[in-house]
């Protein structure tokens, strides 16, 4: 996921408690353990690189991809998760009212 995301040990780290997705995929279940921590996820890579894994590992699951028709680049993953926009409290009057007189110059303090 690293070299997918093109992220630091400290990224991949944030990104795992910052996205489900990224945990889901990596099975990791923060209720019952935490994220592995920068140390753990470089320690994890250099132990692949020494075996001689890393690249082995990298087309194997390049393999598999391209057999399921999917395929993966390095590039920016965004958690599009859809969240409830909570209740101001304000009508849309008086939102409509404030915007118009911002729009005319007006900062609504008097003095």
């Amino acid at each position: 996921m690293r070299h997918w995301l093109d992220l630091s040990g400290p990224g991949m780290e944030d990104a795992l408690y910052d996205m489900a997705c990224l945990r889901q995929f990596a099975r990791i279940d923060l209720g019952r353990e935490t994220a592995p921590d920068e140390t753990a996820t470089c320690k994890f890579q250099h132990v692949l690189e020494g075996a001689g894994l890393g690249e082995r590992l990298f087309h194997l699951v390049s393999e598999y991809l391209t057999e399921n028709r999917l395929f993966a680049s390095k590039g920016a993953l965004v958690d599009a998760t859809l969240i409830e926009r909570p209740r101001t409290g304000i009508r849309r009057s008086d939102a409509t009212r404030t915007c118009a007189r911002r729009a005319r110059g007006g900062n609504g303090i008097s003095g």
